[in-house]
């Protein structure tokens, strides 16, 4: 048993590798199994800044194209590909200017969003198991 907790992370490590502040990890220590599950499905299914942007860029790139053939006019073709040159910069590069704008309003990474699921399904016990089967590797060698 002595191996087990060698392995399994402090709460220093924890917040520091899953990027989360200490009150947040104090609130979800003080839930309940069944309170952790619930938060793990509201966060399942919380819209990230990337579900935005990509919403945003298909509904831009849809209006753009049907006023192109509503007016015979270049520009509103011109706007697609702009929109979808746009998109691509942002898929490549992962940088955006709406980002910042996107976190001011409240809106998450998929990548934070995914740190505080995992740090739930911690809490929850979930990794209890592979923890005592590295532990049992350990063991072995």
């Amino acid at each position: 048993m002595e191996r087990l907790e060698e392995i399994q992370p402090n709460t220093d490590e924890l917040r520091y590798f899953l990027n989360i502040t200490e009150e947040e990890l104090e609130y979800f220590k003080n839930l309940s199994r069944e309170e952790l599950s619930e938060e793990i499905i509201e966060l399942n299914n919380e819209m990230s800044i990337e579900d935005l942007m990509e919403m945003k860029a298909a509904g831009s790139v849809v209006l753009s194209s049907l006023m192109g053939l509503n007016s015979n006019k270049r520009k509103w073709h011109l706007i697609s590909g702009l929109i979808g040159l746009s998109s691509l910069s942002y898929h490549i590069t992962g940088w955006c200017p709406y980002e910042k704008f996107l976190k001011r309003l409240g809106l998450r990474t998929e990548e934070k969003i995914s740190d505080e699921i995992a740090v739930l399904k911690y809490l929850r016990g979930d990794f209890d198991d592979l923890a005592r089967e590295i532990s049992v590797e350990i063991g072995r060698s």
